[in-house]
């Protein structure tokens, strides 16, 4: 089960997703996906869980966009915008 919430940053250029994972098996690490300039996903960042399976990531973008999470092998799929 994943538990994501947005919070724009003062800069209108970044967003943060926090979030949190339940049931996320051995899995220590999430990765945040976007497009690329020739539309395929390309990783832009990512973060180990803390104790808590919580974890924070950070993107640049001033547009909406599709955006991928990626924990394993599992994926989903999401669109933000600050």
């Amino acid at each position: 089960c994943l538990v994501i919430g947005f919070i724009s940053c003062k800069n209108k250029t970044e967003f943060v997703i926090n979030g949190a994972v339940k049931n996320k098996g051995e899995e220590q690490k999430i990765y945040l996906y976007a497009s690329n300039n020739m539309g395929q996903m390309s990783p832009v960042d990512s973060t180990f869980f803390d104790e808590n399976q919580e974890f924070k990531l950070k993107y640049k973008s001033e547009n909406p966009d599709f955006f991928q999470l990626v924990i394993g092998n599992k994926s989903y799929m999401l669109i933000a915008s600050n």
